[in-house]
C-alpha cells in the first residue's frame, strides 16, 4: 500500500493497492499531526547521520574496484543460492536511477 498524495494540507489521501484498485479515507487532523509527527521523526534522523573519513574513505576505495558491481550482486540476500539477475535487479534498483523533477515539483527517482 502506497500514500499516493502525500499533500498534508488537505484532508484526503488516495491509497493504492497491489492490485490496482484504490481506496480513498478521510482523515481527520489527529491523524494528519500524528503523520507530520512520523515524517518530522524520520527526516531528522536522516539529517543526523554523518559519515566518519574512515567510512568515506572506504566508500572512494570500493568505488575504484573494477568488480565492484558483482560484490554488490552477490552480498544481496547471501543466503540464497542462485537468483543471480534478481538479486542484480535489487541492487540496481537500490543504486541506480536518475532523479526526475515533473512540472508540478514533484521529485521521482528511477
Amino acid at each position: 500500500m502506497t500514500l499516493k498524495n502525500n499533500s498534508l494540507n488537505g484532508s484526503q489521501f488516495v491509497w493504492s493497492f497491489g492490485d490496482g484498485t484504490a481506496s480513498e479515507t478521510k482523515t481527520d487532523k489527529a491523524d494528519l499531526e500524528e503523520l507530520r509527527e512520523v515524517v518530522a521523526k524520520e527526516k531528522q534522523e536522516l539529517e543526523e547521520l554523518k559519515l566518519s573519513e574512515e567510512d568515506e574513505e572506504k566508500i572512494i576505495e570500493l568505488s575504484k574496484d573494477p568488480h565492484i558491481h558483482d560484490k554488490i550482486i552477490n552480498s544481496t540476500a547471501p543466503s540464497i543460492r542462485g537468483y543471480r539477475e534478481v538479486k542484480e535487479a535489487i541492487a540496481l534498483q537500490l543504486f541506480g536511477g536518475a532523479v526526475k523533477e515533473l512540472e508540478d515539483g514533484t521529485r521521482l527517482r528511477g
